[in-house]
């Protein structure tokens, strides 16, 4: 897309003013702790792991439906925010259009962070 930006540097700028989005302070702490559990994990399906990264997706305020699979929210967090995860916990599958997507189960996401999960789905794709 044209508001993602290789910098000189090697770094990525992404420029969008048209969606915009402040989020607040304890937000971001929370979803800097969900990127850092995700990089630091041992494996896919590490359960001390995966209790981890899904108490902090349900900080952040990810809702799943009732009867859902307990690794809904580690999935849910894998699936947005992790392009390296290959499989998902729980039997969910990458493809958002399966029907054993994350997505499927999903009741609410947070509205603060519809633009950030929206943003990293688009980078994952042209990377």
């Amino acid at each position: 897309p044209g508001n993602v930006f290789v910098m000189e540097d090697g770094t990525i700028g992404l420029i969008d003013f048209g969606q915009v989005k402040q989020i607040s302070g304890r937000e971001r702490l929370t979803l800097a702790e969900v990127m850092v559990a995700l990089a630091e994990r041992k494996s896919d399906d590490d359960p001390d792991d995966l209790a981890t990264i899904s108490r902090l997706a349900l900080e952040l305020g990810v809702k799943l439906k009732p009867g859902s699979p307990k690794e809904g929210p580690a999935a849910t967090a894998m699936w947005l925010f992790d392009g390296k995860t290959k499989t998902l916990p729980g039997g969910f599958e990458i493809s958002e259009l399966s029907p054993k997507s994350p997505v499927s189960v999903l009741q609410s996401f947070p509205q603060g962070l519809v633009l950030v999960g929206r943003s990293t789905v688009l980078i994952k794709g042209i990377a």
